[in-house]
């Protein structure tokens, strides 16, 4: 009974959010005995991390100094799914011996290094947790190292008990109390960035925890103690980058919880050098996070986390102001197009309780298949962990912890629970232990296929010219010590009298694949009455490793079906284009198939280094035969100026690989030219200064003839003088090129005729004029000066400002919509009268985009 009675008034005492020190003193913590039900973990023997398991932080106020608040969830061997869900109280967790609260109090972030044997780092942390308070006198450490090898904890980064300034070059943070938001690692630089809760700053930290730099993205900090104001305070973040040189980082901006509304939550990035430093220049808004339904709120991003592809996953944790609450928080999805953008998002469903919103704020990707006995991983990607409150509940009680769901499934509602498990942290299965679980991070490398002793790297099969199937593969072998000098092929199916052979039936290879290592492409026939289209083919592939007669004791099975042979797609339109150094392969097809197909995949067979990101293109709506497919776009990497490289096409009709066709390119060179551009957006201009709000626009190059193709587009940041530098890579000097200058809110403006060319790199251009646009179409914005400006207004980029523009700007200002949404023409970070009438005065005189 006075359990219950102390967690009654806890319950209360969270809401009122009262001094922890009055709380303290009026119930000893001597009298608690809850944490008694709480079975430390055991020191695990046998580090380092393995692939697949995941390290979770929480926090219970009740529980002993000795408990942990740190450990690993063995995730890996997940059980089946099962209909309605499932209590995992299988996988096994464990703690080094000193993960402890008394050793580390509270924490939350968690960065996980990229060696083999990873290093742990985990940050202190405030108010994430219930009861809410901030770090005591005694608390001198903001991150933590657990030592990949022995799970040793040591200080890392310390705490310099002042308010600021940023100290460069030693191993301290200034904080008085807030504790860190949270880190991330960023493996291009081997660094941690961290985001701190005492100056809205983000910090870059080095080798011995050393500080190497700081960036604020939103003006200095007042210099107060305690945490910086809504609006410049920082939490969440992540990085993403496939070399040293296109990394960005990307952080939450805390603009709204359940206390404080009316302004979206954010995500921002800002570039880092070869070196790592931040770029400033760079700041860049990348997504506006959607309020709840029929709320003027969300919850902040406490957690972002990439998929080897960029998507980002971002976790929400519930705030009630400073203080961490519990049921209005989310786990959301942010798909990468082929730009690095993130315009469409997935809301994925979270714990049973209220609606599906009961995110902790930890976040992560998983593998599909992570098996600890034969040490395959599979499926990269493919399952998303989170921490969570109320997730399940069972005959025994109520399940907080972590929830372990179908990538493809977690997003629908009421399915999502068919396809999780469920796993209490401390297994008590109460809702005593409500806003304790962390955060979560899940130790991955890019290891997509199985790591037995053989894998398949690629695999297709097509007709040749005479109607015979061919099946052509590559594989890897994963053998740390010995060499493959022949495979077996040994067809399971179908069998007499409609069966099949492949020809030949063993390779010899020479020289031997060695450890680790990758074959060539291999190639056999598939021949006899079974090898008919539609039919599926299972085999069994075997490896024999060189001074050993074994054939037997490594070996995989495997199943195809077999394509109908004829036409596959006819290509509409194809380019190799260079978009800011990196080369896309743009392409639009018809499908000249008998099926209905569900996806495309790009690959390059025989050119190891080049990657297609995306590979593959899902279509929600199968295209069917004769239909056009959607125009496409990928990023190639790998790939350099001169390179001849195959570009596979291979169509699939759900897991039926219906055909496939190549293209042979040679890619372009992507020398840098440099556009150096001039122009005013009308309704971000001030004629008082002459300058105006700068702005993000894109800038097209297009060819002077009908139909105007694209040949290459650059972003860049347009300045409050109205100048912006585009880089370019597949533009030529001496060839007149359209520009087209597009911004987020403004008409589309096309340079005038007949176009403009780079000289020695550099083309010099201005929309100041009114003769510098096709059409004349622009608008005096200064008489002194005088100068003319892009037209504003085309909120829904339409190509022209009409009452379609006018009802949205109205709408948002009647909501009371603000921030940086394009609604706003002034760039006030405010919707109302003003934009209105902007996009009035245009409507009247029938402005529209005007082009050749």
């Amino acid at each position: 009974m006075k359990k219950l009675i102390l967690l009654f008034v806890l319950f209360v005492m969270a809401r009122l959010r009262p001094v922890l020190s009055v709380f303290i003193l009026l119930f000893p913590l001597t009298s608690v005995t809850y944490s008694q039900l709480v079975s430390q973990l055991p020191p695990v023997s046998s580090p380092p991390l393995k692939l697949g398991q995941s390290v979770v932080t929480s926090y219970e106020f009740f529980s002993n100094p000795t408990d942990n608040v740190v450990r690993v969830i063995d995730t890996r061997n997940i059980p089946p799914f099962v209909v309605g869900g499932n209590y995992w109280n299988a996988p096994p967790q464990y703690a080094g011996a000193d993960w402890t609260k008394a050793r580390m109090r509270s924490v939350y972030g968690i960065a996980l290094s990229d060696a083999s044997s990873p290093d742990i780092f985990v940050s202190a942390s405030t108010s994430i947790y219930f009861p809410c308070a901030q770090m005591g006198t005694n608390d001198s450490v903001l991150i933590f190292k657990i030592d990949g090898s022995t799970w040793g904890v040591g200080n890392y980064t310390m705490r310099d008990f002042s308010a600021g300034p940023p100290l460069i070059g030693v191993n301290k943070i200034p904080n008085t109390g807030t504790g860190i938001g949270n880190i991330c690692f960023d493996s291009q630089h081997k660094q941690i960035l961290a985001t701190n809760m005492e100056d809205g700053r983000i910090y870059r930290v080095g080798a011995g925890g050393v500080v190497l730099s700081t960036f604020d993205p939103f003006g200095p900090d007042n210099g107060l103690p305690g945490f910086p104001p809504i609006r410049e305070r920082l939490f969440g973040i992540g990085s993403y980058g496939t070399s040293t040189g296109n990394v960005k980082v990307y952080f939450s901006r805390w603009n709204s919880d359940y206390t404080n509304r009316g302004m979206n939550n954010q995500i921002w990035s800002v570039d880092l050098d070869n070196a790592g430093e931040f770029i400033p220049s760079t700041l860049s808004l990348k997504i506006t996070l959607p309020f709840f339904l029929l709320e003027n709120f969300s919850a902040p991003v406490t957690d972002i986390e990439f998929s080897f592809s960029g998507d980002m996953l971002l976790g929400e944790r519930s705030f009630d102001g400073d203080c961490s609450g519990a049921h209005f928080s989310r786990i959301l999805e942010y798909p990468r197009d082929v730009l690095g953008n993130y315009p469409t998002f997935i809301i994925h469903k979270v714990g049973v309780y209220a609606s599906n919103s009961n995110s902790c704020g930890g976040v992560d990707f998983d593998y599909g298949v992570s098996d600890s006995v034969t040490k395959s991983n599979s499926l990269c990607d493919s399952n998303i962990v989170g921490t969570g409150d109320y997730l399940y509940s069972t005959s025994g009680g109520l399940v907080y912890g972590v929830q372990v769901t179908d990538r493809s499934q977690s997003a629908v509602d009421p399915n999502f629970l068919n396809f999780s498990h469920f796993i209490d942290l401390n297994g008590t299965l109460s809702g005593s232990d409500k806003r304790s679980p962390g955060d979560i991070d899940v130790y991955r490398k890019n290891l997509c296929g199985d790591t037995i002793c053989l894998s398949i790297l690629s695999d297709t099969i097509y007709c040749d010219s005479t109607g015979t199937y061919i099946y052509e593969f590559k594989i890897h072998n994963n053998s740390p010590s010995k060499y493959i000098e022949q495979i077996e092929i040994t067809v399971d199916s179908p069998q007499p009298p409609n069966y099949v052979v492949a020809v030949p039936s063993t390779i010899n290879i020479y020289p031997p694949i060695p450890p680790n290592g990758a074959s060539g492409v291999q190639k056999v026939k598939l021949i006899g009455p079974g090898a008919t289209a539609t039919s599926e083919v299972c085999y069994t592939l075997s490896a024999n490793f060189v001074h050993e007669d074994c054939p037997w004791c490594c070996f995989i099975e495997n199943c195809i079906k077999l394509p109908i042979c004829g036409t596959c797609a006819e290509v509409m339109q194809d380019s190799i284009y260079c978009d800011n150094g990196e080369y896309v392969y743009n392409f639009t097809l018809k499908n000249g198939t008998i099926y209905d197909v569900t996806k495309i995949q790009l690959t390059s067979p025989g050119v190891d280094p080049i990657t297609f990101i995306p590979q593959t293109f899902h279509f929600g709506t199968p295209v069917l035969p004769g239909q056009m497919f959607p125009n496409l776009s990928a990023r190639i990497l790998g790939g350099a100026a001169g390179m001849t490289i195959p570009v596979r096409i291979k169509l699939f009709s759900g897991t039926f690989e219906c055909c496939y066709f190549e293209l042979p390119y040679t890619l372009p060179p992507c020398d840098t030219l440099h556009l150096d551009l001039t122009s005013f957006i009308q309704g971000r201009y001030n004629d008082a200064v002459n300058l105006m709000i700068g702005d993000t626009i894109e800038v097209e190059l297009r060819n002077n003839y009908a139909p105007y193709s694209l040949v290459e587009k650059s972003k860049g940041y347009l300045n409050d003088s109205g100048k912006c530098t585009l880089n370019y890579y597949y533009a030529t000097n001496a060839t007149n090129y359209y520009i087209v200058l597009k911004h987020r809110n403004s008409i589309e403006t096309w340079s005038k005729s007949p176009g403009q060319s780079f000289s020695a790199g550099v083309l010099n251009f201005d929309f100041l004029s009114l003769s510098q646009a096709y059409g004349q179409n622009l608008r005096v914005i200064d008489s002194i000066p005088l100068w003319f400006g892009i037209f504003s207004g085309d909120v829904n980029q339409d190509g022209q400002v009409n009452l379609a523009d006018i009802i949205l700007i109205s709408n948002n200002s009647s909501n009371f919509i603000n921030g940086y949404v394009t609604t706003d023409l002034n760039g006030d970070n405010l919707t109302n009268l003003t934009d209105i009438l902007i996009a009035l005065g245009n409507s009247n005189v029938f402005v529209n985009k005007i082009s050749p």
